[in-house]
C-alpha cells in the first residue's frame, strides 16, 4: 500500500487517524484487513460509524470492538487521558463531517472503566484516564526497568524514569505522572518501595542506603528488596513554591518486616511467624488489616514482674467485643450506633528469647470488610507523616484554604486513597497546632504580642488593670496611628 493511500478498513469504518500515525499504521499494515498491533479485524459491519446501536446484542458487540480499538490506539500513540468533550481522532472524522455522540463516547469509556482499564478523573465524567496497562502491570514494568538498567544501589529520578536515556524506546517514556505515582505507591504498599521526601530540589542525598537525607534531616526506613523514587520534581502553589522530592534506592536481599524467611508476597500472618521486635509485629498487623480491609487495635500487653519486659501481646480487629449495657441508656436522647460485632479475629504473640512468635491466630471475620477504595479511611490506616505535616503548615501559613490544599495534596499522589489522611485529619491537626501555640494561655500570648510591638514601634502604649487576685480584668493599648488620631 502506498504511503499516501488511505487504509481501506479505516476509511470505510469512518475513522480518520492523524498524520503522525501514518508511519505506525504502515509498519503494522496487515493483510486481509487486519491491524494486529492496533485492533482486531475491522469491517463496515463490525465498526459502527453511524452512532450508538440500539439493539442489545449489536450494541454489546459494538462496545467490545470500541474498547479494543481505544486501548490499542492509546497504546500505539501513548495517550493516557481522553477528554469526553474534546476532539479525539477515534471519535470524530472531519473528512465526512461525522462524529460519535456524547452518549456513545461515555458508554464506550464507561465500559472500559467497569473492566478496570480506565478511570474517570472527575465526577462529571468529562475526562478519562486510560489504563492500557493496569497499575499492577506498570509496577512490574518499573521493577523490570530497574533490573535491566542495573540501578541497584543507585538513585533514579522521576524525570529519568519518564524521559531519561534508559527509558528511551520503552513504554515508560512519557508515562503519565498520575499513573507513575500510583504504580510507585503500589510497590510501596507491597513492601518493595521506600520513598524519601524532601523540601527542595537542592537537597543532598547520600547514595548509601539508610543514610539521613541531608538538607531535611528526615529518615524514612526502607524494609524491602526494591526501592524506587523520584528526586527533583516540584510544582508551584501561589504565592509560594511547594517542592516534593523522593529518592529511590535499589537494594538486593533486604528483609521484610517479618522474618527474613518470608517473601515479599507473604503478607498474611501464619502460626509460627517470627518478628524481631514488637514494633515490627504491630506494623505487620496494621498493614495486613489495611490490605484486607479491617481496622486494628491492641488488646493487651503482658509484662514480666522481674524486668518489665513484654512477655505476650494480642492484636485484634477493631470490631472485637460489644458495648457494655449502660443503665443510663434510657436517658440518652441520641445513642450512638453500635459499630462492633464481636469479631474474633486476632493475632497473639509470645516472647521467646527476644523473638516474638505468633502463637494464636484467627482470621475469619463476621462482618463485611472494606474495599481497597475505602480502606484508607479506617482510623488505623490514617496518619499524617512529618513531611505531610510540614506541607499542611506551609499551605495554612500561605493563606491556602484547607479544601483547596487537601485537593492539591490528593492530586499530587494520584488520589485520596493514596494520601494517608482525610480532610478531617487535616482540620484536627491544624486545630491542635493552634492550641499548642497557646500553651502560655491567651493572656500570655497577648503579652508576648505587646512586647513584640513595643520593639517594632517605640510609641506603642499598653496598660493593664488587675483585681485583688492579680488576674487581668482590663487591657488597654494604642499604637502610633491611634495615638495620633485620638491625641493620646
Amino acid at each position: 500500500m502506498a504511503a499516501d493511500e488511505p487504509n481501506p478498513v479505516l476509511a470505510t469504518s469512518g475513522l480518520q487517524f492523524p498524520p503522525s500515525t501514518s508511519s505506525v499504521l504502515k509498519v503494522m499494515e496487515p493483510k486481509d484487513g487486519r491491524l494486529p498491533g492496533l485492533t482486531q479485524k475491522l469491517s463496515t459491519e463490525e465498526i459502527p460509524n453511524r452512532g450508538f446501536k440500539p439493539v442489545r446484542d449489536t450494541r454489546e458487540k459494538q462496545i467490545q470492538l470500541w474498547k479494543d480499538l481505544i486501548i490499542d490506539y492509546c497504546k500505539t500513540q501513548k495517550i493516557f487521558v481522553i477528554g469526553l468533550e474534546e476532539e479525539f481522532p477515534l471519535f470524530s472524522n472531519p473528512v465526512i463531517e461525522r462524529s460519535l455522540s456524547h452518549e456513545a463516547r461515555e458508554a464506550f469509556l464507561s465500559a472500559l472503566v467497569s473492566e478496570g482499564r480506565a478511570e474517570w478523573m472527575d465526577k462529571g465524567h468529562k475526562k478519562c484516564l486510560i489504563l492500557w496497562h493496569r497499575i499492577q502491570d506498570w509496577a512490574d514494568i518499573i521493577v523490570q526497568f530497574a533490573k535491566d538498567n542495573g540501578l541497584e544501589d543507585g538513585v533514579v529520578t522521576l524525570e529519568e524514569i519518564r524521559s531519561g536515556t534508559e527509558s528511551q524506546g520503552t513504554e515508560l517514556q512519557g508515562i503519565d505522572r498520575i499513573i507513575l505515582n500510583r504504580a510507585l505507591k503500589l510497590l510501596e504498599q507491597k513492601g518493595k518501595l521506600a520513598i524519601f521526601k524532601g523540601t527542595s530540589t537542592d537537597d543532598e542525598v547520600y547514595r548509601a542506603f539508610g543514610k539521613i537525607w541531608m538538607g531535611f534531616g528526615a529518615r524514612f526506613p526502607c524494609s524491602s528488596s526494591l526501592a524506587l523514587s523520584y528526586f527533583g520534581f516540584g510544582f508551584v502553589i501561589f504565592p509560594f513554591f511547594f517542592f516534593t522530592a523522593c529518592s529511590i534506592y535499589l537494594r538486593e536481599g533486604a528483609s521484610n518486616s517479618a522474618s527474613n524467611k518470608n517473601s515479599d508476597m507473604d503478607w498474611k500472618p501464619k502460626l509460627g511467624m517470627e518478628f524481631d521486635s514488637l514494633e515490627k509485629a504491630w506494623t505487620f498487623w496494621n498493614d495486613y488489616g489495611g490490605k484486607m480491609g479491617f481496622g486494628v487495635r491492641k488488646a493487651y500487653t503482658n509484662k514480666s514482674k522481674k524486668d518489665g519486659s513484654v512477655t505476650s501481646v494480642r492484636f485484634l480487629c477493631s470490631k472485637e467485643g460489644l458495648r457494655r449495657v449502660d443503665k443510663r441508656d434510657h436517658l440518652t436522647k441520641n445513642p450512638r450506633q453500635e459499630t462492633r460485632t464481636d469479631c474474633k479475629v486476632r493475632m497473639g504473640l509470645t516472647n521467646e528469647n527476644g523473638i516474638f512468635r505468633v502463637s494464636d491466630l484467627i482470621e475469619d471475620h463476621n462482618h463485611v470488610l472494606q474495599t481497597p477504595k475505602t480502606a484508607y479511611m479506617l482510623p488505623s490506616q490514617r496518619n499524617i507523616s512529618e513531611v505531610q505535616a510540614h506541607e499542611i503548615e506551609l499551605a495554612e501559613d500561605s493563606g491556602l484554604q484547607q479544601r483547596a490544599s487537601y485537593e492539591l495534596f490528593s492530586r499530587h499522589v494520584g488520589g485520596r486513597d493514596h494520601l494517608g489522611f482525610t480532610r478531617l485529619d487535616q482540620k484536627n491537626y491544624l486545630r491542635t497546632r493552634r492550641q499548642k501555640s497557646l500553651k502560655y494561655g491567651e493572656a500570655g500570648c497577648l503579652l508576648r504580642y505587646f512586647q513584640e510591638q513595643t520593639l517594632i514601634d517605640p510609641s506603642f502604649y499598653r496598660a493593664f488593670q488587675m483585681d485583688n487576685e492579680e488576674q487581668i480584668t482590663n487591657i488597654f493599648w494604642a499604637d502610633a496611628r491611634m495615638r495620633l488620631d485620638y491625641g493620646i
